[in-house]
C-alpha cells in the first residue's frame, strides 16, 4: 500500500526485495496487508503512474520474464517503463542480499557525486572487483536500460532548511536567554555583595 501510495511521487524508486518468476510472469514480495495480497505483479505497476528518473530492482532475477518475439522480454523492465520510468537498473539472476548491499552503496556513491547512471554503473562493478571480490556472479547481474543521464539530487533545499533551523534555535535561545540574563545577573551581583 505504501509503495503505491508513495512511488508515483518519487523520482528514484529502490526495491530492495525478493523477485520470484511464476510461468515466465514476474512478481516482486512485499509485506502482506489487510488491502494487499503481499505481491507486486505486472498489472498492478502498469497502473502506478511514474515519474521516476530511475528504478532500481535490487532482487533476484528482476529483468527476466516471457520473451516476445515483436516485443522482447515481457516482464518488469517493460512494465516500469510503461508505467513512466525513464530508466530501470534490473538483475540477471540470483543475487546475493549481502553482496547487492554492498553493491548499490556503489552505485548510489557514484550517482550523488553527479556521474551519469551508466558511468555510476560501470565504476561500481570496477570499484567492486577491487573492494570485495572479482567473481561476476556478485557485480555483473545488474544492468541498466532506459534514459543515461544523470540524477539532480537537490541537496541545497535540505541545506537551506537545516540552516534556517539552525537559525531558528540560535533566536529562540537568544531571546530565551535575553530574558534570563538581567535576572541572572541580578543575582550574581547579589550572592557576591553578601558575600563580600
Amino acid at each position: 500500500s505504501n509503495f503505491k501510495k508513495y512511488a508515483p511521487r518519487s523520482k528514484l524508486v529502490h526495491i530492495s526485495s525478493h523477485s520470484f518468476l511464476l510461468k515466465d510472469q514476474p512478481f516482486i514480495v512485499f509485506s502482506k496487508s489487510d488491502e494487499e495480497n503481499g505481491f507486486l505483479e505486472i498489472g498492478e505497476i502498469l497502473q502506478l503512474k511514474l515519474n521516476a528518473d530511475l528504478v532500481v530492482l535490487s532482487s533476484c532475477k528482476s529483468g527476466l520474464g516471457e520473451v516476445d518475439k515483436r516485443e522482447g522480454i515481457l516482464g518488469m523492465q517493460k512494465s516500469f517503463f510503461d508505467a513512466g520510468a525513464r530508466s530501470i537498473v534490473v538483475s540477471l539472476w540470483d543475487v546475493s542480499d549481502k553482496y547487492t548491499y554492498l553493491f548499490m552503496e556503489l552505485f548510489y556513491k557514484n550517482l550523488k557525486n553527479g556521474l551519469n547512471k551508466s558511468h555510476s554503473l560501470k565504476l561500481a562493478k570496477q570499484d567492486f572487483i577491487k573492494q570485495y571480490s572479482p567473481n561476476p556472479y556478485y557485480w555483473a547481474a545488474f544492468v541498466l536500460a532506459g534514459n543515461t543521464q544523470r540524477i539532480e539530487f537537490k541537496e541545497e533545499e535540505s541545506q537551506i532548511n537545516l540552516t534556517q533551523i539552525i537559525v531558528l534555535i540560535l533566536i529562540v535561545s537568544l531571546v530565551y536567554f535575553g530574558r534570563k540574563l538581567p535576572g541572572m545577573a541580578i543575582k550574581i551581583i547579589k550572592k557576591r555583595g553578601s558575600i563580600s
